[in-house]
């Protein structure tokens, strides 16, 4: 009687056996990039200081009669410096996009060392404290527009207080959501470090309970 032909998941079965198992991801993998996403962060927050600490000393350079001879105070020539191009809907979204970069290790889940924990939570307080700044500054760049109309002893046209009001909405809009992201955050990687110290203590706690006598 003939053998019955072999099967074919027999090939298939040695050529797994024989293929080398994939090599495991060091253990600072993950440790390494969320030190870039968390150092991207920091650096994009910077560069928002940079822009207002600008903005701030533009400002406050313009002589006090202010540009052309236009009257008005200190919150007049800031606001000038911080219409556009200064403060725009893209410092907000820069911000936004810095809170994301801090809330990546979250989202994937991946333990965050004690030190990277300290600079994020630093680093969320500074993105909230300058939406909240691009938000004021933007306030006062409309407010120095429509000081500029009455200088002028002009009327705000119908599609200038259009302009204004998409400008504000924008850059305001989006600096406010930046604050509340950034708030949001901070909690979240507050109440991770208050569990990871619960684990920890509970750890304990179990490690001296194995080793008392019973």
């Amino acid at each position: 009687m003939a053998e019955p032909p072999p099967s074919a998941a027999a090939p298939l079965k040695e050529a797994e056996e024989a293929a080398p198992a994939p090599e495991p991801l060091p253990a600072s993998a993950p440790t390494r990039w969320v030190g870039i996403a968390l150092t991207s962060a920091l650096g994009l927050a910077v560069v928002q200081a940079i822009i207002t600490v600008g903005v701030i000393l533009e400002g406050l350079a313009v002589s006090s009669s202010g540009p052309q001879g236009l009257r008005g105070d200190v919150f007049y020539r800031i606001g000038l410096a911080a219409y556009i191009p200064n403060f725009t809907t893209t410092n907000g979204l820069l911000l936004l996009l810095a809170v994301g970069l801090i809330l990546l290790p979250m989202a994937a889940r991946v333990r965050v060392q004690r030190p990277q924990r300290s600079a994020a939570i630093f680093t969320l307080v500074v993105i909230a404290a300058l939406a909240a700044i691009t938000g004021v500054g933007a306030l006062l760049a409309v407010r120095a527009q429509f000081h500029r109309f009455d200088l002028f002893h002009q009327k705000v046209d119908t599609v200038s207080r259009r302009l204004l009001f998409t400008y504000l909405a924008g850059t305001l809009g989006t600096s406010a959501v930046a604050v509340a992201a950034a708030m949001g955050a901070i909690g979240l990687y507050r109440r991770g470090a208050a569990g990871e110290n619960d684990d920890a203590t509970q750890a304990g706690l179990d490690a001296e309970e194995a080793a008392s006598p019973s």
